[in-house]
């Protein structure tokens, strides 16, 4: 039996399949995408298929990186991350339910990261993965533009060589 409860390789989920398969739990799942979405966009949603083992996932991608692995299974889904060592150390100094805190110290550990995987069947377990944020990728929007000051400072920096060089170059200021 596979992880996922879509276990046939020819057949991509579709929306009506997720509805029938989570069945309440369906408007999670697409709450939580919509979430993503706003705080990552712009978000790809890619199905893959694991073999007979795991069955279809759905990778939510942002650039070349993915965000997050939803695990469709009967009326709930699993919420995968891989973490790095420095998201993991932060993750476990948090105030964390207890069934989450296990879940990531029990978490198996592969050469990208540590693979943490929670179920959601409920509001309250969509609540409790806000909290425990290891990348703000629920709660906060971030910004891939640099500060203003950032900028400025960049700036600064090409400015005075140019200065420099452009009296060498043959610029005659008039």
């Amino acid at each position: 039996m596979a992880l996922s409860v879509f276990e046939d390789g020819g057949h991509r989920p579709v929306p009506a399949d997720i509805k029938r398969a989570l069945g309440k739990t369906a408007g999670l799942w697409n709450q939580l995408i919509s979430r993503i979405g706003d705080h990552h966009s712009p978000i790809v949603e890619l199905w893959h298929f694991g073999g007979s083992e795991y069955g279809w996932s759905l990778r939510l991608k942002r650039r070349d990186r993915i965000v997050l692995y939803m695990i469709p299974q009967r009326g709930h889904f699993l919420v995968g991350l891989v973490l790095g060592d420095k998201a993991l150390h932060a993750l476990k100094k948090q105030d964390l339910p207890p069934d989450i805190l296990a879940a990531v110290v029990n978490a198996p550990r592969y050469g990208e990261g540590t693979g943490v995987r929670l179920p959601v069947a409920t509001t309250n377990d969509l609540r409790a993965l806000r909290r425990w944020r290891p990348q703000r990728w629920l709660s906060e929007r971030r910004s891939s533009a640099p500060a203003w000051s950032t900028v400025r400072a960049m700036v600064r920096r090409v400015q005075v060589p140019l200065l420099r060089i452009l009296p060498a170059v043959g610029h005659r200021p008039r």
